[in-house]
């Protein structure tokens, strides 16, 4: 379980260096929304069963048809990384309800359960890397506390926003996001690609600090000591 954890620990910090360095394109294609909701529900079913938590769905008469311009699997992404907080923090016999529906020239899909809610004071700092809530988390996996901070650089490539609405400890929790219903969202602006040097005498380190600075988009000489140091800059 530790090295599983410590496993998808790395892989969000990656996605998130990359995501904050403007090196991730999305791949737009017309997505169908309530196909994408239905499939991400299937894979959380198991554990929601496991809990004995209700899996509900409100989809509005003209999701059946509705294709929004969008990265599929990045959109995915984000609702999964919903479902799986819902599922995580809802108390075994509880409920999550996935809604969707139009407003205005947006679509707004929510993810609501009846778990232990947010504070308020909490409820901007959930969205920043690492934040994590520390209640709630008996029999269950505590998360790396990074997917919401992904789920918000995603949404915010597609044009959208994120925010949570809840009534504070044990009311639930309800996280909504919106897509534009037109258009093609705006690339963000790449950085500039540099080389970097790293230097460090633990091989695991240099290795950890190379992955996260070649997602970042530069190039890397890494180097154990000093001596090497000096002779790699020149």
């Amino acid at each position: 379980n530790s090295a599983n954890h410590l496993h998808s620990l790395i892989d969000d910090i990656l996605d998130l260096a990359k995501i904050e360095a403007g090196r991730t394109e999305l791949e737009i294609t017309h997505v169908p929304i309530t196909s994408l909701l239905s499939n991400s529900l299937v894979m959380i079913r198991e554990k929601a069963s496991k809990h004995h938590i209700a899996l509900e769905t409100d989809f509005s008469q003209d999701m059946e048809s509705l294709t929004v311009k969008a990265d599929e699997r990045r959109l995915k992404q984000v609702v999964f990384n919903l479902l799986s907080n819902a599922a995580k923090f809802t108390p075994d016999g509880g409920s999550i309800r996935v809604s969707a529906h139009l407003r205005g020239k947006e679509l707004v899909i929510t993810v609501a359960d009846t778990g232990i809610g947010v504070e308020p004071e909490h409820q901007e700092l959930i969205f920043d890397a690492f934040f994590q809530s520390s209640q709630g988390l008996i029999d269950k996996t505590a998360g790396t506390g990074l997917g919401l901070a992904i789920s918000r650089h995603i949404v915010d490539q597609h044009g959208g926003r994120i925010w949570v609405e809840s009534e504070g400890e044990g009311k639930g929790s309800t996280f909504s996001f919106t897509l534009p219903i037109k258009g093609r969202p705006a690339r963000r602006r790449k950085t500039q690609e540099k080389l970097v040097l790293v230097v460090d005498d633990d091989d695991g380190i240099r290795n950890i600090l190379t992955k996260v600075i070649k997602a970042d988009g530069h190039g890397v000489v890494a180097v154990a000591n000093g001596e090497a140091a000096l002779e790699a800059f020149r």
